[in-house]
């Protein structure tokens, strides 16, 4: 076998002690280790218990002594597992890419005679053979030192970026916030009521805003509109205008914490008169003190009917909310109120319970198909004709309940932020269904994006309650941690680009699922915000990009080795 100085193979035994290896496991050993070059393996006895770091640091130094660029690991234990070995010994010595595990436990396990014994041999033979050949053609990577900038801009001045740069700035990261609006608070400045806690929003408001001001790392920019998203992580550059005057701020991660736009749905809207009776959900709980004055004193009696979860864009808080607000208004008025909804989901903490206090205050609930009631006026008076499928009996035609409403109150809906639609399409971020600024994609976290360095919260995820809010500023404020560590390596050219090859096609720009490639002359591809799919690589027509760890002569050496 050709002597190569750049790979360590190290087996890992199934016991500590050698008169307790399993009855062939010791003449394997000894035929794979005299098949390696004895100056290009390290064999050490590491069982399940026995894991100390003085062995860890034994197998890290001896990598780095012989300046090993790629390691093999032989596992007759069954215990270890890729990331262990990385996180435990390799992380400053060898690159993920570089590292193969091999699990041989079941095998050795299952092995009675010599015939079984040298099949295992064989096998492992083989996979040693591959593993040099790949990687002695494989070009050894340099990196390139890793300084990321330890302030984030957090986009939006809600609840949620706030609670993000509160947490942001207590783990010693700086935080500028940058809000359209003149003053902090968003939404939760309309929010009369918490349909989960007695504590009133204006006052939770009021001392979150206390604690912001008193961190001296967070800076809040008001009437600031977010216009570009640049760099990479570690290294980013936000843009937004500030009236006529245009700003940029480095960071080195964003959050994007803007809200989303709630009402009532164009497709509902053209189905209601246009009448100031009929409002939305939002515009209620705005106005809801005034709404009730006003109601007492001219509702003669008729009744005020919600309407929830026809939008399609179904929301558990907001349906929630909807509950509350019924439920607030009869006990305040104690005028008839009903609820028509087309799906009652209540798998939600305090969800349940609010529905059935509302079914037993007396609050009339119908229970409707996807289909809105229908909403009319006559003579003056406004009507809404609800279908409940719950009234038909057998044999019985469709039933109909007219209702004679002093007010209609219908649930939002919900949609994106169209101004962070606007700047996710600039910087080619996948958005994902109905309202969220996140795609659906089961390998990312909750908090993530596309791109990394980018990280989602709030409402412009999902339209979320204030614990659901508190949860994800603290996973975006974790991951930011990882993200920005500055012990990360990256290596200087993970993927390259044939520039006399390049025709500046913008192939590899369409088709890259993290937004990593920008050009100029020819394509250029981040590093660090280059994941190594390989996207790129399959989709160039001209060949001009190329993985650094996964050249075509590596890739035919895997497919050798398993024929």
């Amino acid at each position: 076998m050709p002597e190569n100085k750049d790979t360590g193979i190290v087996f890992i035994r199934s016991s500590i002690n050698e008169a307790s290896f399993l009855p062939f496991e010791d003449k394997v050993l000894k035929a794979l280790s005299d098949y390696c070059d004895k100056k290009s393996y390290l064999c050490l006895s590491i069982g399940r218990n026995d894991f100390s770091e003085e062995k860890q640091k034994t197998i890290a130094d001896w990598f780095s002594k012989n300046a090993l660029s790629s390691a093999l690991f032989i596992d007759f234990s069954g215990e270890y597992t890729k990331e262990r070995i990385i996180k435990s010994i390799l992380s400053e010595v060898v690159i993920p890419e570089r590292i193969m595990l091999l699990n041989f436990s079941e095998r050795i396990r299952n092995t009675n005679d010599d015939n079984e014994a040298q099949a295992v041999i064989d096998e492992a033979k083989r996979n040693i053979d591959t593993f040099h050949k790949r990687y002695s053609l494989g070009k050894k990577l340099d990196y390139s030192p890793f300084n990321p900038k330890k302030r984030v801009v957090v986009v939006g001045g809600g609840i949620a970026g706030i609670e993000c740069a509160i947490k942001l700035a207590e783990e010693g990261f700086g935080a500028a916030i940058v809000e359209r609006e003149e003053s902090l608070g968003g939404v939760l400045r309309k929010v009369p009521a918490f349909y989960n806690s007695d504590i009133l929003p204006s006052d939770f408001l009021e001392e979150k805003i206390k604690t912001l001001e008193s961190l001296p790392n967070i800076d809040v920019l008001l009437n600031g509109q977010i216009e570009s998203i640049k760099g990479e992580a570690g290294d980013m550059k936000v843009s937004f205008e500030n009236g006529e005057e245009r700003k940029e701020i480095d960071c080195g991660a964003v959050v994007i914490a803007g809200g989303v736009w709630t009402g009532i749905s164009a497709d509902i809207k053209r189905t209601i008169p246009d009448d100031e009776r009929i409002i939305s959900l939002s515009d209620f709980c705005e106005k809801r003190d005034e709404i009730i004055e006003k109601i007492k004193s001219s509702a003669d009696g008729k009744a005020i009917l919600f309407a929830g979860n026809y939008s399609k864009t179904y929301s558990p808080v907001l349906f929630s909310s909807l509950l509350f607000n019924a439920l607030k208004l009869y006990e305040e008025t104690n005028l008839p109120v009903a609820v028509a909804i087309a799906n009652a989901e209540v798998a939600r903490e305090g969800a349940e319970e609010l529905y059935t206090e509302v079914r037993e205050k007396g609050i009339t609930l119908f229970k409707t198909l996807e289909k809105m009631p229908e909403i009319f006026i006559k003579d003056g008076d406004l009507y809404s004709a609800i279908d409940d499928i719950y009234l038909k009996g057998e044999g019985m035609s469709d039933v109909r309940v007219l209702v004679d409403c002093a007010l209609i109150v219908i649930e939002d809906s919900v949609e994106r932020n169209f101004t962070l639609e606007a700047v996710a399409e600039k910087i080619r971020m996948k958005t994902g269904p109905r309202a969220s600024i996140q795609p659906e994609n089961l390998n990312l976290l909750a908090v993530d994006t596309n791109k990394n360095g980018i990280f989602v919260c709030g409402s412009c995820r999902q339209v979320s309650d204030i614990s659901e809010i508190e949860r994800d500023a603290e996973n975006v404020v974790a991951s930011i941690k990882r993200t920005l560590d500055e012990n990360l390596k990256y290596p200087s050219e993970k993927i390259i680009v044939d520039k006399g090859k390049c025709t500046l096609c913008l192939t590899c720009v369409r088709v890259c699922p993290h937004g990593a490639i920008e050009w100029s002359r020819a394509a250029e591809i981040s590093q660090i915000n280059c994941l190594g799919c390989g996207t790129c690589t399959s989709e160039c027509p001209n060949r001009a990009i190329t993985l650094s760890s996964f050249s075509d002569e590596e890739v035919y050496c895997e497919l050798e080795g398993l024929i």
